[in-house]
């Protein structure tokens, strides 16, 4: 059965409706057709009734998982051909080795670049009706940690593989560039706060009559010039209840001897 939409239909296959939901929101708004479904059972189900041009699907779901599910799209003539992106992420080095056991092509990694989904959904397309499946009958069993894994010799599905998984490591690395710059301009923001602090801390001199204070090279200031440079704060000038019925006191008695207002 073919797929007759004119803009690719996708399927996300997560038993999460709220991740599945979100996923098809992103696609959609970039001009792609979809199909949810939360779990492998349902995606086999709706897979029976038409073709999507690429399936997602989570790897941890109750049931049939994204490895199993994918092991059942490439066991059907009908769906054999359907590029399956896992999503996952990336934890274990088993999960390579069992994405190439179930013949997976792609690893996208969890939480998603929006920008690296689209660009690299929209090359999986493109490249779509370019693939030439290499398979023999032949069988390979590798051995990880105790496990065997036996895979079916797919050279173009395992390069693609490959690539997807090293991208996904790259863009994981190159997030966690970002967050540890971040966290050094933190760090030097911190730092900086802490110097200022510390200049305002101790002892500081201020003379008892016209308030001026001493810093450590033995010049006076006032003290709002001292404070602006050791520190963020911004001064405006007001008066204060005290001091302004003390003025309007000796206004008042200026008046009252008859001197100029």
């Amino acid at each position: 059965m073919e797929n007759k939409h004119i803009n690719p239909l996708i399927m996300v296959v997560d038993d999460s409706p709220f991740q599945a939901h979100q996923l098809c929101q992103l696609l959609n708004k970039h001009g792609y057709l979809t199909v949810e479904a939360h779990s492998g059972e349902e995606a086999l189900s709706l897979l029976a009734q038409e073709i999507p041009a690429i399936v997602f699907t989570d790897i941890m779901m109750p049931g049939m998982d994204g490895y199993q599910l994918c092991t059942a799209i490439r066991a059907s003539g009908a769906t054999e051909d359907i590029p399956v992106i896992l999503l996952t992420s990336l934890s274990n080095p088993k999960d390579v080795l069992r994405a190439i056991e179930c013949r997976a092509d792609y690893f996208f990694s969890k939480p998603y670049n929006e920008e690296f989904l689209i660009s690299r959904t929209a090359d999986i397309l493109r490249t779509l009706h370019l693939r030439q499946a290499n398979t023999t009958n032949q069988e390979m069993v590798v051995v990880f940690n105790d496990n065997s894994y036996t895979i079916k010799p797919d050279l173009q599905r395992v390069i693609d593989l490959l690539i997807s998984t090293y991208e996904a490591s790259v863009m994981v690395n190159n997030e966690l560039l970002q967050t540890q710059r971040k966290l050094s301009e933190q760090l030097l923001e911190v730092e900086t706060a802490l110097q200022r602090i510390k200049h305002l801390e101790g002892i500081i001199p201020i003379c008892m009559y016209c308030k001026q204070i001493r810093d450590d090279k033995n010049s006076w200031h006032r003290i709002e010039t001292y404070i602006s440079e050791h520190s963020d704060a911004i001064f405006s000038h007001g008066v204060c209840p005290n001091c302004y019925g003390k003025v309007l006191d000796e206004y008042k008695a200026a008046i009252r001897q008859g001197a100029p207002a």
